[in-house]
Parts: structure tokens; sequence; C-alpha cells
């Protein structure tokens, strides 16, 4: 006899009630998590229950900052100072020099002073992180002043070496970004353009940096990586060390020279501020202030202090026989060949106008072979590379 079991009809109905039951419970679950889902992700990265109290306060586009930021922030670190809570942007400044409380007063002034401005003019949360990663409450300033929009300085402020308090003089030229920030605020790049202003060069491990009266680097900076040159030294050097692509590639140059009955030396490379302030009290002590200053850089405007240059010499200098290196059949190759090398003849005759030093047959500047042959084939001086290439590295104004 087959027996069939057929489901009573209460059985249909009580799988519907429980599968029903089950789904019901599940969208509950996931309308709790949607609803929660912020403070979940708080969670997760790390806040405490008073710290995602007040992050759940904040506006859409703030909490973004938190819950996109790699790690939660620290808020005690903040709070043992007294702040008005934008953590967020505190934690964006503290890779910088600034000590803590100088980010907590920064950044509390901007938001009491000038946020509720730049919102207004429409700058965006991101462009403002970047504007307060960037600049000086006075600079800052100086936007709100001026009214500045970001569609105004957006095209200059991309730009090394962008002055803010120019920014009204740049728009008033109409000239490409590029060609008006040289224009305006690097006159002095040329050496006859005087001005009082002093900029301060942020990276002097660049190998095209435009160090000069007026451009400056720390008096404390000593390259990282000086070798000493395996050249002959003059019998009165003391100083044979470079940057270590430098040295290789004078290295080079000098073998290159010997295999042509040419003698190159060194008779001066590495200077540190300290060397170069003693060189340069000697110099103004001997000469009028005229004279020395086109002779001798004071500390920290000195290409001497990045390991990049050095003051050539030859045997028969050395032995007397002639007198200065610019008479001598090795100053006559090298000027034709440095270039081949990295070097360029820093301070040429024509030039003094613009360079501000007189000439100086025997000083070479290592700046790669790419920059130093493009120089040497345009006949051109730094000074008037970086004219046409702007900069490559940061430069703002010293205050």
């Amino acid at each position: 006899m087959n027996l069939h079991y057929y489901p009573r009809e209460n059985d249909k109905k009580e799988r519907w009630i429980t599968l029903l039951s089950i789904l019901l419970i599940l969208a509950v679950i996931a309308m709790l998590i949607f609803l929660n889902w912020t403070r979940i992700q708080l969670s997760i990265k790390g806040y405490n229950k008073e710290e995602r109290a007040f992050l759940l306060t904040l506006d859409k586009e703030e909490l973004a900052d938190y819950l996109n930021y790699d790690n939660a922030i620290d808020f005690s670190r903040w709070d043992s100072l007294e702040n008005n809570r934008h953590y967020y942007n505190y934690e964006l400044l503290s890779d910088t020099e600034l000590k803590d409380k100088e980010i907590v007063d920064y950044i509390d002034t901007y938001y009491e002073n000038y946020h509720e401005w730049f919102v207004a003019h429409g700058y965006q949360p991101k462009q403002i992180q970047m504007l307060l990663h960037r600049y000086t409450i006075k600079e800052l300033a100086f936007l709100k002043e001026h009214t500045l929009t970001w569609k105004q300085i957006a095209p200059y402020i991309e730009i090394n070496g962008c002055i803010i308090q120019d920014l009204p003089q740049y728009l008033q030229t109409k000239k490409e970004p590029q060609e008006a920030i040289m224009e305006i605020s690097y006159p002095n790049i040329i050496s006859q353009n005087k001005t009082s202003r002093i900029y301060y060069l942020e990276n002097p491990e660049h190998p095209v940096l435009l160090i000069k009266n007026g451009f400056q680097v720390s008096t404390d900076y000593v390259p990282k990586n000086l070798v000493e040159v395996a050249i002959p030294n003059a019998p009165d050097n003391t100083n044979n060390k470079m940057r270590k692509d430098a040295a290789e590639a004078l290295e080079n140059m000098y073998q290159d020279a010997l295999k042509k009955d040419l003698h190159l030396a060194v008779n001066s490379a590495y200077r540190s501020a300290k060397e170069q302030k003693i060189i340069y009290d000697q110099m103004f002590a001997i000469y009028d202030s005229v004279t020395a200053s086109g002779l001798v850089s004071p500390p920290g405007f000195s290409e001497h202090q990045l390991g990049l240059s050095v003051d050539l010499t030859s045997q028969s200098v050395i032995d007397e026989e002639i007198p200065v290196f610019g008479y001598t059949k090795e100053y006559e190759w090298v000027s034709k060949h440095a270039h081949e090398y990295g070097f360029i003849l820093r301070y040429p005759l024509n030039k003094t106008h613009i360079t501000g030093a007189s000439n100086e047959p025997w000083h070479f500047r290592y700046v790669g072979v790419e920059v130093a042959t493009e120089i040497y084939e345009k006949g051109i001086t730094l000074e008037e590379y970086t004219q046409q290439h702007g900069f490559d590295y940061p430069v703002s104004l010293k205050s």
C-alpha cells in the first residue's frame, strides 16, 4: 500500500508565517544597520561614544572627512589644549613644522574670522584645506581683503613661486600665469633689478636651485651626500667635497681632460655657511662694499653651500706658470665641454649685470647634463634659464 504525505493547509500557513517573520527580522536588522551605518563606521574606526556623538553633529561634508581619513584622529592630543574642536584640520597640519598650539591657534583663528567668507565666495572644502596647509593667516586675510575668488587665484597658486600679496598685480598684467609671476615677483633674478625682497628656498637639494643675493637657503643646511672629489687639490685647499652626483661628474671630466694632457685641480668646493662668513668678512675688510659684494656672497646665499659648485684651477696655475685659470688651456677646454658632464660656467664675463657676480672663469656649477646643455647652447645663465622655465621647487617670500 503506497502512502503519500500531503502537507496540511495549516502547515503551509505556518511556513509562510515563519518565512515572512524571518524576512521581517532581516528587514528590521537592515533598517537598523542603514540608520546607524555612520555610527557603525565610526565605531569600527575606533571612535568612542563621546567622540561619535560629537562627530554626528557635523554636517555631511565635514563628517565625510573623518570617515575617509585613514585612521581615527586622536582627539585627546588636541584636547590637551584649549580648542574649538576642528580636529580634522588640526590633524592635516600635524605633518608641518608647526607646534600643536600653533596649529590650534591658526585653525581656530581661520574659522572664527575667515571661514564664512571663503564658503560664501565659492571656495570648496578641498580648496580651503589646501589653502590652510599652504598659507599663513596673513595671506588668507589678504585674499579676503581683496575679494579674490578661487577662480581668480587657481591658475597662479599652482605655480611654484606664486606670492599671495602679488596676486592683484598678476591679474592686472593679463599675461600667462607663469610669465606674470616671474615678471612681477622676481625681477631681481636679474641682479641689476634691485629689490629689498629676500626669497627662501625650501628645497636646497634641488640640482637646478637658483641661489644668489636675494635667494637664500638656511644657514644650517648641509648636503646629505657629500663625498671627497677624487682629483688633485690645490695645496692650500681644504674644501674638496661635493655632492656625490656632482663629484662623480667632475671626476669623469677630470679623467677625460687628463687624456688630452690637461691637468685640472680643485681650488675650493663645498663650504659651510660658517666658512662662507669668514671669507665674507675678510672680503669686506679688504674691499669697499660694492666691490666686495660682487666677489663674495653672504652666508646662506652662496652656491658653495649647496655642494654643487667648484672653483677649478690647473697644475700650471699651481706651479705659477700661468697667473689665473682663465688664461689656461684647461679653462679653454672646460668652458667648451663642461656641459657634457652637467656643469655650467656660472659667472661669465659678459653677464655680470644678470648674475650680480664678477667674472669668475674658475667657478663651475653642476646642474645635470640636460639643463647644462640647454644653458650652453643658448648662451644663457642660470638666471635666464630660471626666468624661462620658472621654479621647479618651492620658493617663499621671507617675512
